[in-house]
């Protein structure tokens, strides 16, 4: 028989302890001198009379489904809702990563303008005579931009476009003009550099992490109630054994009073001989509601379609607990707790994030300035002509270009000093229960 290591709730239970035969050869062994360091020398099992009577079926109207742990644990990883939705968490979350890297991916753009102009002027420079403007101006661009990781802004346009106009300073009429335009802005101060700009990023994989971290919790905790949900079904079947085997007792020791009624049995005894039957009766009726629902409750946490709700399928399980835990050294599973935790994973990533944010604000908090380059090429020709206008930019002349800097500062900057000043307090939010987690920790295996 395939025993687990769990140890079970026993109130209610006349435990009959029987060492078993490995135990017993495990202790003369140890006797003998050839024990292991470490081990325990008598692991005996939960082994009693009823035993034999839990793993046969307990209602001959029911289907009886054999179930070691180990069997529903797997059908609960391949069916339960509960692990499902736990684990689609963690996809989810993970859409968040390529979500903050689209933000450096290229774009195209179309921009299609059309312009009539139609008013007074002041001058007659503006048209050299007549007394209005009227001008006419269709304006199609198009080109592709990006953000670069560094936190620079590069764009690349090509304008296509047509004017005419009644100035007879508009020389040639009927223009076609095109330009090709180069631009880029690169930050220098606030919001400069790649570890600024891809700070989202890393916070994006940092929560994906934490993410998996809380599936595995839940996952834990998921698996202990199934655990758990086992081992109370086997003490309740175990109990409905024990309380079958009281009403009978109790039954016989009733039919024989009854028999002696006429003899040496006052009434009294009788009466009390039979509120004794159905008391036990009624607890009973109590101890099969309890099976009942010990068994719901593991087909639940399940969830596998072969182990339906209906009364139809029995779960009988097919293991013993140990009546003792293993020994496990004390510093050993403190440091394998810290290790292994998902409490304590999450805290760690959590203060990652933190760390990440805190160093984004700090740099919020510097002046705004802005490096400006911008270089095109422009070409024009006459009778709407746009594509001869199309290969003067590249014949004619030179490109024209320019260069420049944008300082902003924020007086006060209020705004990013506080918000520093929030991710410092969350900082050492985190470090305190980072500090709680490690406490709980030992106090857990204590």
């Amino acid at each position: 028989m395939k025993q687990s290591p769990l140890i079970v709730p026993t109130q209610n239970l006349a435990i009959e302890l029987e060492p078993s035969q490995n135990a017993i050869e495990k202790r003369e062994g140890l006797n003998n001198g050839q024990g292991e360091e470490g081990r325990v020398a008598d692991v005996p099992s939960l082994k009693g009379w009823w035993d034999d009577q839990i793993r046969a079926t307990l209602w001959s109207d029911r289907t009886t489904q054999p179930a070691p742990l180990s069997d529903l644990v797997g059908r609960a990883l391949a069916h339960s809702l509960q692990v499902k939705v736990a684990a689609d968490q963690v996809v989810i979350t993970q859409t968040a990563i390529q979500e903050e890297r689209s933000r450096f991916d290229w774009s195209a753009f179309v921009e299609s303008k059309w312009r009539d102009t139609d008013e007074p002027v002041g001058s007659t420079l503006t048209t050299g005579g007549p007394p209005r403007l009227q001008n006419e101006q269709m304006l199609n661009k198009g080109g592709i931009r990006r953000r670069t990781t560094t936190g620079g802004e590069f764009e690349a346009s090509q304008q296509l476009a047509t004017e005419a106009s009644n100035s007879t300073f508009f020389v040639p009429q009927n223009q076609g003009q095109t330009r090709l335009a180069l631009s880029y802005r690169q930050p220098l101060l606030r919001g400069a550099g790649r570890p600024y700009n891809q700070a989202l990023i890393v916070i994006a994989e940092i929560e994906t992490d934490a993410a998996y971290d809380q599936f595995v919790s839940q996952l834990q905790d998921h698996l202990f109630e199934i655990t758990r949900g086992y081992w109370v079904l086997y003490q309740e079947r175990a109990v409905l054994v024990q309380k079958r085997r009281a009403v009978e007792e109790v039954g016989r020791i009733l039919k024989i009073l009854e028999n002696r009624k006429d003899l040496d049995v006052v009434a009294s005894q009788l009466v009390r001989a039979q509120a004794a039957f159905e008391q036990r009766r009624a607890a009973l009726l109590r101890a099969e509601t309890s099976v009942r629902n010990a068994e719901a409750r593991l087909k639940m946490l399940v969830n596998d379609p072969q182990l339906p709700l209906n009364k139809s399928t029995e779960i009988v399980p097919s293991e013993l607990p140990y009546s003792i835990a293993p020994q496990v050294d004390y510093n050993t599973a403190v440091a394998s707790a810290i290790y292994n935790r998902p409490d304590v994973a999450r805290v760690i990533k959590a203060i990652k994030s933190s760390a990440v944010q805190l160093e984004m604000s700090q740099k919020d908090m510097l002046p705004a300035l802005q490096m400006v380059l911008e270089t095109y090429a422009m070409g024009l020709d006459g009778g709407y002509d746009v594509a001869t206008a199309f290969g003067n930019q590249f014949s004619n002349g030179a490109p024209s270009y320019s260069a420049g800097l944008l300082f902003e500062v924020p007086l006060g900057n209020r705004a990013a000093q506080a918000r520093y000043r929030r991710r410092q307090l969350e900082m050492r939010q985190l470090q305190n229960q980072l500090q709680t987690s490690l406490e709980q920790v030992k106090v857990d295996r204590s």
